[in-house]
């Protein structure tokens, strides 16, 4: 069974009467995939959307809804996507694996974590990708896929809009020490923040 994600045409309103609307239809264009779609669609700094399904494959089209390519995966996704300023986009998989592919559809890497990849990535503007997991780490990895370092926090990592979350609630971005429990030294860009009860 095929099942398809759309962007909505922002020229289409519900409140329009029937027939009186800019477009006939409410959507901008459709595309179709062989699985269902797994996350929030991403879309990158040239416009091309990514979406990722679970035929085991991340799917790029164009800004119109071309298909530009997709790309085999080997193995089912998980609720995991973001895309660089560089193009590049990171994936989660359902077997642990995170993973980069270029903006032509080629594997760039591929890292195991330590547990399911929890929610969206975060990546930095000097490249480095962050990723939380379900066994409770944040890991901190190199545009090259390299581990710069990883903390455990207490509790798992669950899904959440833009943020990690277990006991502690919000991740910051800057420049600081290294947090305490991280796995090797030298400057970090992660601090965790207790949440108020």
């Amino acid at each position: 069974m095929l099942l398809g994600w759309a962007f909505l045409d922002p020229a289409w309103t519900q409140d329009s009467p029937p027939g009186e609307s800019r477009s006939s239809s409410p959507w901008k264009w459709r595309a179709a995939t062989g699985g269902q779609i797994r996350s929030r669609p991403a879309v990158g700094p040239d416009g091309t959307v990514y979406a990722l399904s679970e035929d085991s494959y991340l799917y790029a089209w164009t800004a119109d809804g071309s298909l530009r390519w997709k790309h085999d995966l080997g193995w089912l996704p998980w609720d995991c996507l973001a895309v660089s300023d560089d193009g590049t986009v990171y994936a989660g998989l359902k077997n642990g694996d995170f993973l980069a592919v270029n903006p032509r559809g080629g594997r760039l890497w591929s890292v195991r974590l330590d547990g399911l990849p929890a929610g969206d990535p975060a990546v930095s503007r000097d490249g480095t990708v962050l990723v939380g997991t379900s066994a409770g780490s944040l890991v901190a990895l190199s545009h090259l896929g390299q581990r710069e370092w990883s903390v455990t926090l207490p509790g798992a990592v669950t899904p959440s809009t833009g943020t990690a979350r277990s006991t502690w609630r919000r991740a910051t971005v800057g420049s600081i020490p290294s947090p305490r429990g991280a796995s090797s030294p030298g400057p970090s860009r992660f601090r965790a923040r207790r949440a108020r009860r």
